[in-house]
């Protein structure tokens, strides 16, 4: 029986022996003892890594391995892994021991760290071949044991597409569309570079290649991601001209892309698809009427208009790269530059002509008739004008598309979607005006801003539901708002009326410029507030027509009273032509920007991140920062600041050049931009790099409106991780500096907002009985950004502590402030919307992170506080027919019906005279009625005792008449009955 080992001293000992036999046995024995005897074993580590470094040694690997171990027990991971390798075939990956387990994840973990150096950061690494040999033996076993999700996340992890391309290969057919979905989702969570992640995109839209039946919905997603509206067009064509189940399938593609609010890209694709269409109606009319020489002609020079087209869109990818991908039949071309398309000055203005024809056609007023296209002898332009009632009786006859691409268009643009949901909101609006009331008969109409909080909170509740009663029925109570309330009552119809893209116009035309109307009041603060609201009603849905429009309301003048009209007009068109990157805007907006005026100046700043936003900017951005040292005005620098942010949303590592600048600068205003461009550079990323800038300029720089900011945009980064935005700015919430906690909430409300997190709620919670107004505003604002659309179980408590702070008038003004807004917010339009970051198809919400970008700098202007209505989106499961109509479904829900109960109406209460309740009451009328009272009092005491005085006498005649009666009994007698009667009546006197 061998004896038990109770020391590895001997066995250290035979190490210093010099036969390399008695060594080789003394190693055996130590790799079989060292985790028992590792820390004896430490102390020699010198002997044994010098064995392994003896080149004439023989087994300098079983040396290697003990060191491995030693280390691994020490801690020094590294260090183990490295002697692992170097142990060759004695490290057995196959082993099922914690050691092989820690070593073999760490060598994956170093693996990808060197990959990701040498791929995304472009470093010059030098990688172990050995370590990839264990990578490639990983990767191997995972497709062994069929684990093909595990293989693709070490392929995508590693930056291996050739090992990916292996791994979706080695699948079958039936199996692969599966695996393809989840690498397209794995490949947007994981990977944060983003020019790798395009490549990845490329590869999966080739492999979709050998799917029986490709998804072609998430093949058009892919597409829009890599900004190939061209392949896009073609798939959508080939669906609408196929049977009834493709069509319905485009249409449903449509919608998708519709959700995703890219209005370059849509309009792109609706230019292709009419150039489609209408070469498709030419060779149609040709055929019919070939032997007709008049028709002949007109072919001929319809054919002459298509090839202009093409050559026209041809140019958009003219100088790219690209990638022929056939899938059932279709050419997809893979435009390798991704988003780089936008940036290129030829394309823009190829993009521009094709955007101004289209929103042109789309603005017409027979636009919901059948619509035609005439021939154009002109060669600027891709797309046909529509023809004119005006136009001859020669012009030549029109060609009628077919019905199937019509609906398409209409969904693309937003018409068909909009009015869907319009419709939606409209017949299920469940606002209770009596909370308005409410609001409205506990406020000082004379407090501006509660006066205000409460025309915003209006807006909300009943946004996107056209329902504007409130409004109607307090018109004397609205008129109260003079100056920028009055610029702000205006704006809220624009919120309550968003998406009207029908009526939007008529329904402000008598509050705009130039407009001839008696019956309303002319007011620049009216004016600049209509063309706000305009363009909130046509956010990211703009025509040539609305731009005309607020175009005219930039040039109306140098004097006060214009510069605020020009001041609307610079926010509404900024949300007209959100990320479209349209010339004549920016040129108009640059113009304003340099008018020297801080209103406008402000406004046209951020407009120009409006209109840019995603694009990079160009040199336009360049020339913004410039001026932003030169201008003396803060809030223009402020403006400049923030529209840069916006011009490189989504950019990722694109905007890391800017983003250093920024933040480096030494006017804290420009650096306060720079946390912005932070934040929308890298919105819903979790990028560890943004987060760690993010963080240290909150806790080191000495600027408090740049620390509130850094902390705030931890919020955009983590959008796509509620659970991490707590846990990162957790102990920030309790900071000493106010900047920093107001930060803290407002970054825990945009990052978990909508989704009633029991883990933000908890840490919001005990930031209610903060001592600062500011800090508890922002609390009550992001409380309330969580729990919309949250079961009224949730929302209940949160009403009676708004309900609360709303009624009671000592509290501050900023505080009640943010309740009245917190009750717009969490009943916002109709308790039907809530704030959405994401699509259905998983994809960020452009027009909700620049929404709340913006919205947030209501800490500055109250009027921006309108922007979060472009975050706001329907919660509802919306099913249409083949003619876009709503037919009656019933749907089985699992659920309690309390989870989607609505809270019960308020009772009705009348309405209280404040006039009276607030009358001031002088000292001088108070003493006036103390002394009528005293008076009162002292007449009715002498009236009380005349009485009490008639009723002695009468009892003394009745006495004296008693005492005449009984004098025959004798005059001692009399006397004594006189006594005895006059005592008694004193008796009943004091009894009286």
């Amino acid at each position: 029986m061998t004896a038990a080992v109770s020391s590895a001293s001997g066995l250290l000992a035979l190490l210093e022996e010099p036969s390399d036999e008695v060594k080789y046995f003394a190693l055996q024995k130590l790799e079989t003892v060292v985790k028992d005897f590792w820390f004896e074993i430490a102390g020699s580590i010198a002997q044994v890594e010098a064995l392994y470094e003896d080149d004439a040694f023989k087994h300098r690997e079983l040396a290697a391995l003990v060191a491995s171990k030693v280390f691994y027990h020490l801690g020094e991971l590294d260090d183990a892994l490295t002697y692992a390798l170097n142990s060759g075939s004695m490290f057995n990956v196959d082993e099922k021991s914690e050691y092989v387990d820690t070593l073999i994840a760490r060598g994956l973990d170093k693996y990808f760290e060197l990959r990701v150096k040498l791929i995304d950061k472009s470093e010059e690494v030098e990688i172990d071949e050995r370590l990839s040999r264990v990578t490639e033996v990983m990767l191997n076993k995972c497709i062994s044991a069929g684990q093909y999700e595990q293989a693709v996340g070490i392929c995508l992890e590693s930056r291996r597409l050739d090992k990916l391309e292996e791994v979706i290969s080695s699948v079958d057919s039936v199996s692969r569309a599966p695996l393809l979905q989840c690498s397209l989702r794995t490949c947007q969570v994981t990977i944060s570079n983003k020019q790798f992640r395009q490549q990845a995109l490329r590869l999966l839209i080739k492999l979709f290649e050998g799917v029986e039946d490709p998804d072609l919905t998430e093949i058009c997603q892919i597409l829009m991601i890599l900004n190939d509206s061209a392949s896009v067009s073609r798939i959508l064509a080939r669906l609408l001209n196929g049977s009834k189940d493709d069509y319905l399938l485009a249409y449903q593609i449509c919608f998708d892309l519709s959700d995703n609010e890219n209005q370059v890209f849509l309009d792109r694709v609706i230019a292709e698809l009419r150039v489609i269409s209408t070469a498709a109606a030419v060779a149609a009319a040709g055929d019919v009427s070939a032997s007709s020489s008049s028709s002949s002609s007109l072919k001929k020079d319809e054919e002459a208009d298509v090839e202009v087209t093409d050559a026209v869109v041809k140019e958009e990818n003219e100088g790219e790269e690209e990638e022929g991908v056939v899938v059932e039949g279709i050419d997809i071309e893979v435009n390798e530059d991704g988003d780089e398309a936008k940036n290129d000055k030829k394309s823009k203005k190829a993009k521009k002509s094709k955007v101004d024809d289209t929103n042109s056609n789309s603005n017409s007023a027979n636009e919901s008739e059948t619509r035609a296209n005439t021939p154009s002898t002109s060669t600027s332009t891709s797309i046909p004008p529509p023809t004119s009632s005006s136009s001859s009786s020669s012009a030549p006859p029109t060609l009628v598309r077919p019905e199937q691409f019509t609906k398409a268009e209409d969904i693309l643009s937003g018409r068909t979607p909009m009015g869907i949901s319009l419709e939606f909101m409209y017949g299920n609006n469940r606002s209770d005006l009596e909370i308005l009331n409410e609001l409205k008969n506990s406020t000082d109409a004379r407090v501006s801003v509660l006066h205000g909080a409460v025309v915003a909170a209006n807006a909300f509740l009943h946004a996107g539901t056209t329902v504007d009663v409130f409004l109607r029925e307090n018109l004397d109570w609205l008129s109260r708002s003079i100056n920028w309330s009055k610029f702000s009552a205006t704006a809220s119809v624009g919120v309550i009326h968003k998406g009207h893209l029908q009526q939007g116009l008529a329904l402000l035309e008598p509050y705009l410029p130039n407009n001839n109307s008696s019956s309303v009041t002319r007011s620049a603060y009216s004016e600049g507030g209509a063309m706000f609201a305009l363009g909130l009603i046509f956010a990211n849905h703009g025509n040539r027509a609305i731009y005309e429009q607020l175009f005219s309301g930039l040039d109306l003048g140098d004097s006060e009273n214009e510069y605020v009209a020009s001041h609307g007009a610079c926010l509404g068109l900024g949300l007209v032509a959100l990320g479209t990157d349209d010339d004549s805007c920016i040129s108009h907006l640059k113009a304003s920007l340099y008018h020297e005026s801080a209103v406008v100046g402000e406004a046209a700043g951020m407009a120009l991140g409006l209109v840019g936003a995603g694009c990079g900017g160009g040199d336009y951005v360049k020339e913004m920062l410039e001026y932003a040292h030169d201008t003396p005005h803060e809030k223009v620098v402020r403006g400049v600041g923030l529209g840069v942010a916006l011009c490189f949303y989504g950019l990722e590592e694109k905007a890391d050049a800017i983003i250093d600048q920024m933040t480096q600068d030494q006017d804290p205003t420009i650096r306060y931009g720079g946390m912005y461009a932070i934040g929308m550079a890298y919105r819903g990323t979790d990028n560890n790099n943004a987060v760690q800038k993010l963080l240290h300029f909150a806790v080191s720089d000495v600027n408090d409106n740049v620390r509130r900011a850094a902390v705030l945009c931890v919020g955009f980064v983590l959008a796509g991780s509620p659970d991490l935005v707590v846990k990162a700015v957790a102990l920030l919430t309790e900071s000493f500096n106010l900047h920093v906690r107001y930060g803290a909430a407002m970054a825990i409300g945009i990052g978990c907002a909508g989704s009633g997190s029991k883990e933000a709620l908890a840490l919001l919670e005990p930031m209610l009985s903060d001592r600062n107004d500011l800090v508890l505003q922002g609390v009550l604002v992001a409380t309330a950004l969580v729990l919309i659309q949250q079961p009224e179980t949730k929302l209940a408590p949160f009403r009676r502590v708004l309900d609360r702070i709303i009624h009671d008038r000592h509290e501050d003004v900023m505080y009640r402030m943010g309740a009245i807004l917190a009750t717009g917010i969490i009943d916002a339009g109709g308790r039907n919307a809530t704030i959405s970051l994401k699509t259905r198809s998983g994809m960020f919400r452009l027009t909700s992170f620049i929404g709340l970008a913006v919205f947030t700098q209501y800490w500055y202007w109250y009027p921006l506080i309108y922007f979060l209505s472009l975050a706001l989106h329907p919660t509802a499961l919306i099913a249409v027919n083949e003619n876009f109509q709503m037919p009656k479904v019933s749907l089985n829900c699992a659920c309690k019906p309390s989870m989607f109960a609505t809270a019960p109406p308020l009772a009705e209460t009348p309405a209280k005279d404040h006039k009276q309740k607030f009358a001031a009451i002088l000292s001088a009328t108070l003493k006036a009625k103390e002394r009528a009272r005293k008076k009162e009092a002292r007449k009715q005491a002498k009236a009380k005792a005349e009485a009490a005085a008639a009723a002695a006498a009468a009892a003394a005649a009745t006495a004296a008449a008693t005492t005449a009666a009984a004098g025959k009994e004798g005059k001692v007698g009399e006397g004594e009955g006189a006594v005895k009667v006059v005592d008694a009546n004193v008796e009943k006197k004091e009894e009286e």
